[in-house]
């Protein structure tokens, strides 16, 4: 019974109860016709044969591009007088133009259609079933039924473009790319000196080099060959502050993947946190659509044995090849990293800016401090602030220092907006 009926119903009771106690026919005279329609709504139920169905514009897009949705109704049993129809989109849906609903009669045999449009947050979202409310003219009686109708959308991150980089590795595959590998001896562009080795070409000794330092230099060039390359997304939830920070490494991770595929290298994809999601190498538009569907699907989560880059099993990538952490890294996360570039893959690392600096009493190791004297609140929060910030930095200078050190790549995201579009730069290496 519907919440309408049910208040009817209650002021029948109400009215019959009126008109015995103080015997008055005029009370069961105003009850008679409410009682009647709440009657009719359990005579007469409406019939619902209707059939529904769903389609999308796209089920693979891009977070923030709009959606299209139509719904079509077709009536397969008798004319309904009244029907309500909702859409039961995502929970995060954002409805931009249109409505999910519609209201109207329907004939025998009678079809409609209704359209809106959703924007979805990056995540793999599912729409619900299609509720159908039909009612009798009256309004005395409603039958409620949901069509199942499963759709599935796949949401990826935003596109941002950023600069290409120039990080090499120790093996090239044997096919033309943008990724630069150092090798001696053939080549295009000069890259620098080295001793001598057994087996160089004769034509790369450098004869001013020798005389100069009185052993046989050879000349290494860089030339362009495509790579192996492995990019690491860091998901554990104890290396971010916030979840828009870790939709920030998303979206750096995604962009620089794409960037490497369309350089013609080999692309893995590696989404690290309470388990490992694993996107085997692959080149060409195949494997960019494998990726960003890893990625839309990259959530934050914690497990005691991925709490450090320990667990990353080494042979998942190919020998000598180059990998991409994608992370703001913690100060425990240095020795596996160094133990990354031991077994000869180049690691570069892609730290997020703007982490939230930690309070004063976890800094010093401390507990807070009694609450500072009237008139002098706003210096010393404006002194935590500035100190939490600073020793942030210092920290941060640390760790890259250490990784730049072991012989690792640094670099910073840093995202902007620019004549309307994202667009993130990569700094070379920090000193």
């Amino acid at each position: 019974m519907s919440g309408v009926r049910l208040a009817v119903f209650a002021a029948v009771l109400a009215l019959i109860a009126c008109g015995t106690i103080l015997a008055e026919g005029l009370c069961f005279v105003a009850a008679l016709p409410l009682a009647a329609w709440v009657c009719l709504g359990f005579v007469r139920s409406p019939a619902a044969s209707v059939e529904a169905g769903r389609s999308l514009s796209t089920a693979f897009a891009e977070a923030g591009r709009p959606i299209r949705v139509c719904v079509r109704l077709r009536n397969a049993g008798a004319s309904i007088d009244l029907l309500r129809v909702a859409d039961r989109s995502p929970e995060k849906a954002r409805i931009v133009e249109g409505l999910g609903c519609w209201k109207g009669s329907l004939a025998a045999g009678g079809t409609a259609e209704f359209a809106y449009s959703i924007v979805l947050e990056r995540g793999v979202h599912r729409f619900g079933d299609i509720a159908v409310a039909a009612q009798d003219p009256f309004g005395a009686a409603e039958r409620k039924i949901g069509l199942p109708c499963p759709n599935e959308v796949i949401v990826y991150p935003a596109r941002v473009a950023v600069r290409a980089l120039r990080f090499g590795a120790g093996s090239a595959r044997p096919f033309g790319g943008t990724s630069r590998t150092k090798r001696a001896g053939g080549g295009t562009d000069f890259s620098g000196t080295r001793d001598y080795v057994p087996g160089d070409p004769v034509r790369d000794l450098n004869w001013r080099a020798e005389a100069l330092w009185g052993r046989p230099i050879v000349n290494v060039f860089e030339e362009e060959r495509a790579i192996d390359v492995g990019v690491l997304l860091d998901a554990r939830s104890i290396a971010y502050e916030t979840s828009a920070q870790f939709e920030e490494a998303v979206r750096a991770a995604a962009a620089y993947a794409d960037r490497l595929l369309a350089a013609g290298n080999r692309v893995s994809f590696l989404s690290y946190g309470s388990s490992i999601e694993w996107t085997p190498p692959g080149s060409g538009g195949m494997q960019r659509w494998l990726v960003r569907k890893a990625a839309s699907r990259a959530a934050l989560g914690s497990h005691a044995a991925f709490e450090r880059f320990d667990a990353v099993p080494p042979k998942i990538f190919p020998p000598k090849s180059a990998i991409l952490i994608v992370s703001p890294l913690l100060r425990e996360d240095i020795p596996p990293l160094r133990s990354l570039k031991a077994l000869g893959y180049s690691v570069a690392v892609l730290r997020l800016s703007g982490t939230r600096p930690r309070p004063l009493a976890a800094v010093t190791g401390g507990s807070d401090a009694s609450p500072p004297a009237a008139g002098r609140g706003a210096s010393t929060a404006d002194f935590t602030a500035s100190l939490g910030a600073r020793i942030a930095e210092i920290e941060e200078t640390l760790v890259d220092g250490r990784l730049l050190a072991a012989g690792m790549e640094v670099l910073r995201w840093k995202p902007s907006v620019e004549h309307g579009r994202r667009r993130a730069d990569s700094e070379g290496k920090v000193v």
